[in-house]
């Protein structure tokens, strides 16, 4: 095969409907989140009635004590969970931002290598080096030893982004079997 080069046209409005498609820029009521929100919610306005109930009725402030230690727990966990989201949606802003600096984009395929080139800099990595891909109608995702890779059908043509999706899923199959073989020889060596 010889080399094939593909001409990426970024767009950062290709990367966020991917990135935060389905409401997955908003922190609390992204999907992922959404029923911890609700559930949140819920116990806080239970609790507070609760303690309403006692201060009222002049109920034992040990329950009190108690519910409000059950009210801070909840919260601590609820924080976490949104701190994870924050963190996530800061890393994928960054990671947007730094593929925004560059100014021209190509894959160069080959029999051996995927090359991207991002202006003057070049990252090439041998498909042995890929360890999962993922292909969908919308993107292309390829995860390597040393990096990860996003390539939204939006910003490729058509027909090209027909033969990349070919091209990764033949090589990726490519290691699997290499892989497999490799377990194969290794575990019959074993034997004897």
């Amino acid at each position: 095969m010889r080399l094939r080069e593909i001409t990426l046209i970024f767009r950062r409005s290709d990367f966020e409907e991917l990135y935060f498609k389905d409401d997955n820029d908003k922190i609390f009521f992204s999907p992922a989140i959404k029923k911890e929100t609700y559930s949140a919610t819920a116990i806080l306005l239970a609790c507070f009635a609760s303690i309403l109930y006692c201060i009222l009725s002049n109920k034992s402030w040990q329950i009190i004590i108690l519910i409000l230690v059950f009210v801070v727990y909840k919260i601590w966990e609820f924080s976490a969970i949104i701190n994870d989201k924050i963190k996530w949606k800061k890393s994928v802003v960054e990671y947007i931002d730094s593929v925004a600096k560059y100014n021209n984009y190509k894959i160069i395929l080959s029999e051996n290598a995927f090359n991207l080139i991002s202006d003057e800099n070049e990252t090439i990595e041998r498909w042995s080096e890929f360890i999962k891909a993922e292909i969908t109608n919308e993107f292309i995702t390829l995860r390597s030893k040393n990096e990860n890779y996003i390539i939204p059908k939006k910003s490729v043509k058509p027909d090209e982004f027909e033969f990349l999706k070919k091209m990764v899923k033949d090589k990726i199959n490519e290691i699997s079997a290499i892989s497999e073989d490799d377990e194969k020889l290794q575990s019959s060596s074993n034997i004897t």
